[in-house]
């Protein structure tokens, strides 16, 4: 479910703004177990988190003072 919405996210703003681009990266526990949730009301939540910090990375490789320096933004 994370990762479904880790790149429902990325795509969804790949979608709306054809110049962002960013990395992302998973590093999932796979030793977790299954854990009784209401998948929509946690899959919005994911989906906001995520949202958020591919606005923010983008922002920063806006930002004038980056400009020239080699940052790649990723989440």
């Amino acid at each position: 479910m994370a990762d479904e919405y880790l790149r429902l996210s990325y795509h969804g703003l790949r979608a709306k703004d054809g110049n962002f681009n960013a990395d992302f990266s998973t590093a999932f526990d796979k030793s977790i177990q299954k854990v009784n949730v209401v998948a929509q009301d946690i899959g919005r939540v994911l989906l906001n988190l995520y949202n958020n910090a591919f606005y923010e990375v983008n922002e920063k490789k806006k930002a004038p003072n980056l400009k020239g320096e080699n940052y790649e933004p990723t989440v």
